[in-house]
């Protein structure tokens, strides 16, 4: 048991570093295989520009970025049809009645209006 702890504690920490330094990962393979991005570049004819690949590791970080905006971007949108499509946050479920009297619920079920007050509170005046 221990053991199969150890192992989710390590893929998920494994899982956050990964996410959170793949640019830096980007950045370090560029470096250490600059010639593989030279190779492939496309600036390959104009070699006054001495882009030596960077145009590749741009595009890269540019996919990246366009990655996590549009999972930002999904996450937001999920989150904000979540709120639009739930109940009310303060709603009081029938199975929690057991728990808190069951006032709120059955004055829900007979529909009865509540007599509130609706009038602002106005500070007394001093005279």
């Amino acid at each position: 048991m221990p053991l199969f702890r150890h192992l989710i504690a390590f893929l998920l920490l494994a899982a956050f570093l990964v996410q959170s330094f793949s640019r830096t990962a980007v950045v370090v393979d560029y470096y250490s295989n600059t010639s593989t991005f030279a190779r492939n570049c496309v600036n390959k004819a104009r070699p006054l520009l001495h882009c030596n690949g960077k145009c590749q590791l741009m595009k890269k970080l540019k996919a990246i970025e366009d990655k996590e905006q549009s999972a930002n971007q999904a996450y937001k949108s999920q989150l904000a049809s979540d709120l639009m499509y739930s109940r009310s946050f303060f709603d009081i479920p029938e199975q929690a009645c057991f728990m808190i009297s069951c006032e709120h619920t059955q004055r829900q079920a007979d529909a009865t209006p509540v007599d509130r007050s609706y009038d602002l509170f106005h500070p007394p005046t001093q005279s």
